[in-house]
């Protein structure tokens, strides 16, 4: 019965909106609403509405906080592992850059010991073949010869350089044979006993 006595009504409106005449406010307070408007005024419905879509506003609003919780705690998780890597990168470059270097001078002091070794050993060994066979007097007069002979053929430049040579390993045969004889670290030095030489 509801049914039938809206359809007239809806047409009536309808019909009354479409031709512009205004419609009687009594017709309007006696109708009894549609039926879809009378579901939505319901008691249930009406507290239920808002409060749900408060509720899912809320629900929203939380969800995206703790998202952005979520992101900001992996960011700074993710940032604190960069930053422990490249510290534990740096540490480890800096340990091993400090291992090459002590193994470089480890090598270093070992070659000059060596060198030092071998240069001690090369100067005691001409100091006493100077001593025993007097090879600089032999060079400086073979310089002497040469020079002299060279500036009688007419080079005089050559000639003093011979004799600039002779003068210079008499001064050497002299001076190895002083710091031979003085020299208390020859044998003694390495713990040799006497007679034997370092080569």
């Amino acid at each position: 019965m509801v049914e039938a006595e809206q359809q007239p009504l809806e047409e009536e409106d309808t019909s009354s909106v479409t031709s512009g005449t205004p419609r009687n406010s009594v017709e309007e307070d006696s109708a009894p609403p549609p039926p879809q408007q009378q579901q939505q005024h319901t008691p249930n419905n009406t507290n239920d509405h808002p409060l749900r879509n408060t509720w899912n506003f809320l629900e929203n609003t939380f969800q995206g906080i703790d998202n952005q919780h979520q992101l900001r705690r992996r960011t700074s998780n993710s940032v604190k592992h960069i930053n422990q890597s490249m510290q534990n990168l740096f540490s480890n470059i800096t340990d091993e850059t400090q291992r090459v270097r002590d193994q470089a001078d480890v090598h270093a002091r070992n070659v000059s010991t060596h060198v030092s070794q071998a240069a001690s050993s090369a100067r005691e060994s001409i100091s006493r073949a100077n001593k025993e066979y007097k090879l600089s007097e032999k060079v400086a007069t073979v310089a002497v010869i040469g020079g002299a002979t060279l500036l009688a053929l007419g080079n005089p430049r050559a000639g003093v350089t011979a004799l600039a040579v002779a003068g210079a390993s008499l001064a050497v045969g002299e001076v190895t044979s002083t710091n031979y004889e003085e020299s208390p670290h020859s044998r003694e030095e390495y713990g040799l006993p006497e007679g034997v030489h370092i080569d």
